[in-house]
């Protein structure tokens, strides 16, 4: 419907759509063919040579197409001025879209997700198969472009419960034990490492009380910030570069980090990224603001215009690493540990799950008052369901420190009516005991 630019509908900016469609009939095991190390390397290649101006036209032609398909226009003349004038999508208006087509859904091939909860509220959506296709082959890609081959081999800290798990190497706890590791280390012999910034942490520390070591070429971390000195730390302890994702569970990886480390070069070909006043007026470059995204290909439950939480600017200047797409700095969310009364750590962001299993529960924080207790501040829904939301959150809890942790802290529940935003826009759910932020270092 749409004439992308000849240059690049048949290279790099359209290079998720291919490398998927290449892919997804394959199995992890026969990535390594000759023929998909082709695909990466013209990839690699055209994405570093496409210019400013190349970029630009194409994210103005695949924003037309979708304010067409979402009945926004039929123009694809000045389409960044229409996208500008279409209200910010909150979260709140996504959770009621969710639960409309809840139903419907079930004869799209989507897959139905929910957010972590770092908001304070878990958010409803659905996803395009062919998008989750494209997040699973985007990390592999992106490898390829830091290690320049496709042999390479993820261990993974986090769960394996995700559709595209399997194209995304292998998972492990960061509490294995000692023979688990060995015997993972000994047989896959992984050279990249791949979690969020506290279970890295954690497992470096797990390692070096068992006194294992491992070298990784790659540390990729997500989720978290990863500030200069736990970088610095984590890349002397793996013997590699640890390089940061900013990711979201709606989208997949939206930017990464170059060789360069200065900010994440954004997926200029999958989202379009704009900052905002706390008015929503668009922002000129380089000022900081409210982070707003525009997913390009989820066109089954379209995000336009969606107000993430989190705050940052955008930089179109040139990259010491030779790439031209914009790159985006943001604030990130801190790696929170929950501290046991015998001293060892816990990522704090495993407990969102308890809250977010319950119904009736529309924000949360949780504080750490002591190594011995706990305190939870709850909106409910409705104020006639405090007693069943309060008898539920200490079982769950209850249960889930007893399995996870062998461990019984006394735990007040309060209900309030709100819960103060962090400076960064968003609420912070946890808060830990002070001076616990930032791991200790690793020596």
């Amino acid at each position: 419907m749409f004439q992308i630019p000849t240059i690049i509908a048949k290279q790099i900016l359209n290079n998720s759509s291919i490398i998927t469609r290449c892919l997804t009939s394959f199995s992890p095991d026969s990535i390594g063919s000759r023929w998909i190390q082709d695909i990466f390397s013209t990839a690699a290649y055209t994405l570093q040579r496409a210019s400013y101006e190349d970029i630009r036209t194409y994210q103005a032609a695949a924003i037309a197409k979708l304010l067409y398909l979402s009945g926004f226009s039929k123009n694809e003349k000045d389409v960044l001025q229409k996208l500008r004038e279409i209200p910010i999508t909150q979260r709140s208006l996504i959770n009621e879209k969710y639960e409309t087509e809840k139903l419907a859904r079930k004869q799209f091939p989507s897959y139905e997700l929910r957010t972590s909860g770092s908001t304070g509220k878990a958010m409803g959506f659905f996803v395009d198969r062919q998008v989750f296709a494209e997040r699973a082959i985007a990390i592999n890609y992106w490898l390829y472009f830091l290690t320049g081959t496709i042999n390479n081999r993820i261990m993974r800290i986090a769960y394996g419960d995700m559709p595209w798990s399997k194209y995304q190497g292998k998972y492990i706890s960061y509490q294995a034990n000692c023979g688990e590791l060995l015997n993972e280390f000994k047989i896959y012999s992984p050279n990249i490492l791949y979690g969020t910034v506290s279970r890295i942490y954690l497992l470096a520390e797990r390692m070096r009380e068992l006194g294992i070591t491992h070298h990784f070429d790659i540390i990729l971390t997500r989720s978290e910030s990863l500030p200069p000195k736990i970088r610095t730390e984590l890349e002397k302890f793996f013997q590699g570069k640890a390089y940061n994702i900013y990711a979201a569970r709606e989208f997949g990886p939206i930017g990464q980090e170059c060789t360069m480390q200065n900010g994440f070069h954004i997926n200029e070909d999958r989202f379009y990224i704009e900052i905002v006043d706390d008015n929503y007026v668009s922002l000129p470059p380089g000022n900081s603001g409210q982070i707003i995204i525009t997913a390009l290909h989820n066109l089954q439950f379209s995000f336009i215009r969606y107000a993430i939480g989190d705050k940052g600017r955008v930089t179109y200047e040139p990259c010491e690493c030779g790439l031209t797409t914009a790159r985006l700095f943001f604030d990130g969310r801190l790696c929170d540990f929950l501290i046991l009364p015998n001293q060892k750590r816990f990522p704090a962001s495993d407990l969102l799950a308890v809250v977010n299993e319950l119904r009736g529960i529309d924000a949360f924080q949780i504080i750490q008052i002591s190594k011995e207790s706990l305190e939870l501040k709850i909106i409910a829904r409705n104020q006639r369901m405090k007693s069943v939301i309060e008898s539920q959150l200490r079982h769950s809890f209850a249960s889930f420190f007893k399995s996870r942790l062998q461990w019984s802290p006394a735990i007040n529940i309060e209900f309030v009516k709100t819960i103060p935003l962090s400076e960064n826009g968003k609420r912070k759910v946890f808060i830990p005991l002070t001076g616990n932020y930032f791991p200790i270092a690793i020596e």
